[in-house]
């Protein structure tokens, strides 16, 4: 892939990757190949933050309660230290 430069004020950041160089660094070469950053999207970060409840069928907070039937979804004590 290759590199999408936007130029501001003498330095050059690609647009595909974090990669921000001195604007005359393009023209020398030498670079290294543009690598296109994952996305960390909340779907991939919070995975594990909503469980489904036993018996409301909600999906709530991984805690120790439900916050809607109030039923005991983990033992006391427990901590989610995944």
């Amino acid at each position: 892939m290759r590199h999408r430069w936007k130029v501001k004020d003498g330095i050059a950041s690609c647009m595909n990757c974090p990669l921000v160089v001195k604007e005359y660094r393009i023209k020398m070469g030498g670079l290294p190949k543009c690598v296109k950053q994952k996305s960390e999207t909340p779907k991939d970060v919070y995975i594990d933050a909503l469980v489904i409840c036993p018996k409301c069928k909600n999906k709530v907070p991984n805690t120790i309660f439900c916050v809607y039937c109030a039923v005991q979804l983990h033992p006391l004590g427990w901590m989610n230290r995944g």
